[in-house]
C-alpha cells in the first residue's frame, strides 16, 4: 500500500530530525551526502542505458551483407540484350538515358560516376546492342575509365566546347540522316532540357519520345541477383535501426539519432544513407525533416532510413517506443491497430493481386477495428514501409 503524503512527511520527518547528542556538523554532511546521491541518480536516469565508450558500436553489423557482390558482367550483357530485343520489336533506332537509376542498370553507369551538370554526358543503346558514351571533350579520359560492360569495345562519342552535342550525338550514330522515320527512345529520368536538345537535333527524320512501357518493364521484373541484394539491405537496414534504438534515451535528440543511424548503416556497408528521425508530434509528419526536439517518456519514435547496397536501395520505417517509454493509451491502440493491419495486408498480398487491392483490403480491416481511421492514412501501403 501507498504510504499517503502526511505519513511520507513524518517519516522523513524522523529520520532527519536531529539528534540531542549528534553535532551539527555531522547532520549538514549527511543532507549534503544525500543531495548529492539524488543529483547523481538523476543524471545518471538521463544518460544513455549503454555506455558510449565503444567508438563504434554497429561494427557487428558489417558481416551480414558481407557476402553480397555487384551485379556481374554478364548480368549487364543480358540486359542490354533484352532492351536490344525491345528496340527491334518497337522499331526503336535508340535508347537514351542520362547517369542513374537506368544507366546504371543496364551499364553500370551511376550518379555516383557521373554527377549531372550542365554538360551532357548520355548512354547509348541500340537495337544491335551497341553500347555508347556521348561525353565533353576534355573528359574524355575520365570517361575511358568508366567501367562499362559491353559485348563490344564501348563507343566513346565526344563533343567540343563549341559544338552541339545532340548534333554531334546525331551524326556519330546516323540517326535521321537517311531521310528514314526513326524513333529514338529517352529515360523517364532525362532531364527536359536534355529531351528538348534532342528533339531539335533530330529534326524531321528521328521521333524522341519517352521509352515506352516494353522498355520501362524491363527493370520491373527483378532477377535472383537483384532480390538478394534488395533483401539484405533491407534486412541490414532494420538491423541498424534496432541496434541504434539499444542506444536511445529519454533525453536524446532528434540529430543524434540522426548520427548514430548515419554510421550504423555505414558499418552496415551502405552508401548513399537518408535518415528521417522524428519524435512525438513530428512523428506525425510524413517524410517531415523534425525540429531536433529532445524525446520525452510520452513520445513515440518515428525513424525512416536506407541506404545502398551496390546500387540497390533499401528504405524501412519503424515507429515505437523505448523501455523506458510511457505512451498515452489512445496513441498505444492505434499503434496496435495498424500492426495488426500491416499482419493481414501481408496475408492478403500473393502473386499476381494488384497492389491497390492489398491497399483497398487493408483499409476496411482498418475501419472494422477503428471505424473512420483509413481516412487519416494519406500514403497508399507499401509506399517504401
Amino acid at each position: 500500500m501507498k504510504a499517503s503524503g502526511s505519513e511520507m512527511g513524518n517519516r522523513l520527518g524522523e529520520e532527519f530530525a536531529p539528534k540531542p547528542q549528534s553535532p551539527r556538523v555531522p547532520l549538514v554532511a549527511h543532507r549534503v551526502g544525500i543531495l548529492v546521491l539524488i543529483v547523481l541518480s538523476y543524471i545518471a536516469f538521463l544518460r544513455p542505458t549503454k555506455p558510449d565508450n565503444d567508438p563504434n558500436p554497429f561494427k557487428h553489423l558489417a558481416s551480414h551483407c558481407a557476402h553480397t557482390s555487384p551485379i556481374t558482367s554478364s548480368t549487364f550483357l543480358e540486359r542490354q540484350s533484352a532492351l536490344a530485343r525491345v528496340l527491334k520489336e518497337e522499331h526503336i533506332g535508340a535508347y537514351i538515358a542520362e547517369p542513374g537509376p537506368s544507366a546504371t542498370y543496364f551499364a553500370n553507369i551511376s550518379l555516383g560516376d557521373w554527377k549531372l551538370s550542365e554538360r551532357v554526358f548520355l548512354l547509348v543503346v541500340t537495337p544491335e546492342s551497341g553500347v555508347h558514351v556521348l561525353a565533353p571533350k576534355f573528359e574524355q579520359d575520365r570517361a575511358r575509365l568508366l567501367s562499362v560492360p559491353s559485348r563490344e569495345d564501348v563507343g566513346l562519342i565526344l563533343w567540343a566546347e563549341e559544338e552541339n552535342p545532340y548534333d554531334v550525338l546525331f551524326r556519330a550514330l546516323g540517326l535521321g540522316l537517311g531521310g528514314e522515320d526513326i524513333g529514338v527512345a529517352v529515360d523517364e529520368g532525362l532531364r527536359l532540357f536534355v529531351a528538348e536538345g534532342l528533339k531539335r537535333a533530330g529534326g524531321n527524320g528521328a521521333r524522341v519520345d519517352m521509352a515506352p512501357p516494353s522498355v520501362r518493364a524491363l527493370r520491373e521484373q527483378k532477377g535472383v541477383e537483384e532480390i538478394a541484394l534488395m533483401q539484405c539491405a533491407n534486412e541490414v537496414t532494420l538491423m541498424a535501426i534496432r541496434a541504434v534504438r539499444e542506444r536511445m534515451y529519454i533525453g536524446i535528440r532528434e540529430s543524434q539519432v540522426k548520427q548514430l543511424m548515419a554510421l550504423a548503416l555505414s558499418s552496415a556497408g551502405l552508401k548513399n544513407s537518408f535518415a528521417l528521425v522524428q519524435f512525438g508530434e513530428n512523428a506525425a509528419l510524413p517524410h517531415g525533416s523534425g525540429s531536433d526536439r529532445t524525446l520525452f517518456a510520452r513520445d513515440m519514435v518515428l525513424i525512416d532510413t536506407g541506404g545502398s547496397l551496390h546500387d540497390y536501395q533499401s528504405d524501412v520505417t519503424r515507429t515505437f517506443a523505448l523501455p523506458d517509454s510511457v505512451i498515452p493509451d489512445d496513441h498505444v491502440r492505434i499503434w496496435e491497430t495498424v500492426s495488426k493491419v500491416q499482419a493481414y495486408a501481408f496475408s492478403v498480398a500473393h502473386r499476381g493481386i494488384e497492389a491497390r487491392r492489398v491497399d483497398e483490403a487493408a483499409r476496411v480491416y482498418m475501419d472494422n477495428e477503428q471505424a473512420g481511421m483509413s481516412k487519416y492514412f494519406s500514403h497508399r501501403l507499401g509506399h517504401g514501409k
